[in-house]
């Protein structure tokens, strides 16, 4: 699960999900064509390696 809030702990949303290691949020900023930015926030179980494939599929 990806979340894209940046209002609400990712570590509070995902607490009942069967599969915390694979919880993350993804923020993009306003005007995305303008600012290619992309906030990536870790959960407090979200595995690296998670971290890390979600971070290439966006840079992509």
């Amino acid at each position: 699960m990806c979340s894209n809030t940046s209002g609400l702990r990712i570590t509070d949303i995902s607490a009942k999900c069967r599969n915390l290691e694979r919880t993350m949020t993804t923020h993009f900023c306003l005007s995305v064509h303008l600012v290619p930015l992309v906030k990536v926030v870790m959960g407090e179980k979200t595995e690296w390696t998670i971290a890390e494939k979600v971070k290439n599929e966006l840079r992509k």
